[in-house]
């Protein structure tokens, strides 16, 4: 099975070839069958939400003929602006190296300067104190 990118349309096909000896590129898209059962997944369209970005994927349960018999919901369901907590929690019972405390640290400022202009706000932690 192979797959095309969508026509002007928008909208691609899944279809059965036979394998040509040559070069063959992966764009990221899944086909899996058993027995009559065809799934194909695709790795979707990117959406931005509140100034964060998604991606998800969409994947198509077709038919022995390769007609699409149904959607399967994508991971993003649609946008929910607000704020975003998101919570570093790690520990502090001396049970790490000084090493080990600095490139945890390290990670999180990193983090939170990527996350900087997002809708998406830290918070630290320590447990074990």
């Amino acid at each position: 099975m192979a797959s095309a990118a969508p026509a002007g349309n928008g909208v691609g096909v899944v279809i059965v070839a036979a394998l040509v000896a040559g070069n063959t590129t992966h764009m990221g898209m899944a086909l899996a069958r058993d027995g009559d059962v065809t799934i194909a997944c695709g790795p979707g369209l990117t959406r931005e939400c509140d100034r964060n970005v998604y991606t998800s994927g969409l994947c198509l349960l077709l038919d022995p003929q390769l007609k699409p018999q149904k959607v399967l919901a994508p991971g993003y369901q649609g946008c929910l602006p607000g704020m975003v907590d998101l919570v570093f929690l790690f520990d502090g019972s001396n049970s790490m190296s000084s090493e080990q405390f600095g490139a945890i640290r390290d990670f999180m400022v990193d983090v939170m300067e990527k996350l900087e202009n997002t809708s998406i706000h830290g918070l630290w932690g320590l447990w074990g104190l």
